[in-house]
């Protein structure tokens, strides 16, 4: 993990921190079908965050706080969550090449080793306990074979799948296990409570994801401190990065499958 910042002002980092993550939490919670003043209201307050970061000797907090803004703001257009993720990124890689005390720490992006046995662990697990969701509580996974699933030949929806599978893996990735839990980590130093925190915001931001509601939450959540600890030994995001991709190919599997 990252070492704690240099500054002096953690505690004020700390705080912009806490409340850019209440409100992408808040706007999870709220969903893409929340009232269109809610999320604007978030967005705005996020935008003001940032510029209190701007102004304000936290450089610790500054890359969480325009990547949270930038999604906020990708969400209020409606698009897919993919297309958010990515021009969110973009945004915030933009902002750093122009102000680089807003880019993220060295090493908060890096690919890292590849510890095979850890890996496997947890991408296993997240397949496993899909299966069990899926058998327990028998969703109903209509609105999203509706929504995210086009009439087209059975070969282009396995391409669709794994395209998924890569590119939503990569994007979480670098938002949360990337910026978010390097930004933690540079306030908060290596303790359990930065793994905990990006985990309880990976959680939340999956409230209205595959799987939904209070168990998706606890299941993305528990997952998501597997990833965070797996960041950690691997001292980087490739490792994450494929057990990520193993448990969105489960997803895509069960979203196919649900077809008929």
């Amino acid at each position: 993990m990252t070492p704690p910042a240099p500054d002096e002002h953690r505690g004020e980092s700390l705080a912009l921190i806490g409340a850019a993550l209440v409100l992408l939490g808040a706007a999870g919670v709220m969903g893409p079908q929340a009232p269109l003043a809610g999320r604007i209201g978030v967005a705005v307050a996020a935008a003001v965050l940032a510029l209190i970061g701007a102004w304000r000797p936290v450089p610790s907090a500054r890359p969480l706080l325009v990547l949270v803004t930038a999604l906020l703001g990708m969400m209020l257009t409606g698009i897919v969550w993919q297309v958010v993720m990515a021009v969110a990124l973009l945004m915030s890689a933009l902002v750093g090449r122009l102000a680089p005390s807003a880019r993220p720490g060295p090493g908060a992006l890096g690919r890292g080793r590849l510890p095979w046995a850890a890996t496997l662990v947890t991408g296993a697990i997240t397949p496993l306990a899909l299966g069990l969701w899926v058998a327990l509580w028998q969703p109903d996974l209509g609105d999203v074979v509706s929504a995210y699933v086009p009439e087209v030949p059975l070969a282009v929806l396995v391409i669709g799948g794994v395209a998924f599978a890569l590119v939503n893996a990569a994007l979480e990735e670098l938002i949360w296990r990337g910026v978010m839990q390097d930004a933690l980590g540079r306030v908060l130093g290596s303790t359990v409570l930065v793994v905990g925190l990006q985990a309880l915001s990976f959680g939340v931001a999956h409230a209205h994801g595959v799987p939904r509601g209070p168990m998706g939450v606890l299941m993305a959540g528990s997952w998501a401190v597997l990833l965070g600890l797996l960041r950690r030994h691997a001292g980087g995001l490739l490792a994450p990065f494929v057990a990520h991709v193993v448990a969105d190919a489960a997803i895509a599997v069960i979203i196919l499958s649900g077809m008929g």
